[in-house]
């Protein structure tokens, strides 16, 4: 993840299980893009594969709407349609496309919402006109972090590695745990680029990629992860398990400058390897 020398951690990317998952993932988008095609789907753009945060598959979708295509449905069964038709813009994960060729789930849910529909709230099986006050649909609650108390918090709190610290963008790194419980981290960087546009993939490109997860499964000890939240402070609990069973545990910051990162994941291969 960093330039100036290699991570003292195992990445997930770089392992053969990633690339099975990704092969397995990218088989999985065919199938999906062959049957919504098959359906008559059309677009301007679907595709640029990746695996985010959570370590969940999910693509770009370009939607190509005609203009003003919300006037054009005056009846629900047009939206649908339309709807079924072109999708919405936006990155979706498999399961969202998957359930999109089946004319239902989220996807399906936010086109019809764009074109002005939404469930009825009489019928929840029927669509019916939004109204002003009505909230856009929105996916299941994120899981939240459970504030640690008692002595559990006082014996985490003994067990910060470094403080959280956030040096600017581009040069602050963010951490965090996704679905698949593995250490997610990345930079944060400025997307507001004042350069000249020859320099725009110089910029984007190094700081898109400074970006990656910690695989559980490392050199002589494997990871269990989990964000807890230490009085005002936020962190990610890092217990690393050796063949023996004995372990190491610590408290990671979730803003790390730049300079520190290898600092961080080096001190925990150490404590492992000292143990």
């Amino acid at each position: 993840m960093a330039e100036e020398k290699e991570f003292p951690l195992i990445v997930w990317e770089n392992t053969a299980e990633y690339k099975q998952e990704y092969e397995q993932a990218g088989q999985r988008f065919d199938d999906i893009e062959k049957r919504l095609r098959a359906r008559g789907f059309r677009c301007t753009m679907i595709g640029d594969l990746t695996i985010n945060s959570d370590g969940v598959p999910e693509v770009w979708l370009n939607e190509n709407r005609p203009l003003m295509a919300d006037r054009a449905c005056r009846k629900p069964e047009d939206a649908i349609e339309c709807s079924l038709a072109h999708g919405d813009t936006g990155w979706w994960s498999l399961d969202d496309l998957e359930q999109f060729v089946q004319g239902r789930g989220f996807l399906f849910k936010s086109a019809m919402w764009d074109l002005g529909y939404r469930r009825s709230k009489v019928k929840p099986t029927k669509w019916a006109r939004k109204n002003k006050g009505d909230k856009e649909p929105q996916r299941d609650a994120q899981r939240q972090v459970e504030a640690t108390t008692g002595r559990e918090l006082e014996r985490l709190s003994k067990l910060w590695v470094m403080p959280n610290e956030n040096a600017g963008l581009d040069n602050t790194f963010a951490l965090s745990v996704g679905k698949k419980e593995l250490i997610y981290i990345r930079l944060e960087f400025n997307p507001f680029y004042g350069g000249p546009a020859e320099g725009l993939s110089s910029y984007y490109g190094p700081r898109m990629r400074a970006r990656g997860h910690i695989a559980k499964q490392q050199d002589g000890f494997y990871i269990e992860p989990r964000e807890v939240l230490l009085g005002e402070q936020r962190g990610i609990y890092v217990r690393a398990v050796k063949p023996d069973a004995s372990r190491v545990e610590c408290v990671w910051p979730v803003r790390v400058p730049k300079i520190k990162l290898h600092d961080l994941a080096a001190d925990l291969v150490s404590r492992v390897k000292s143990s």
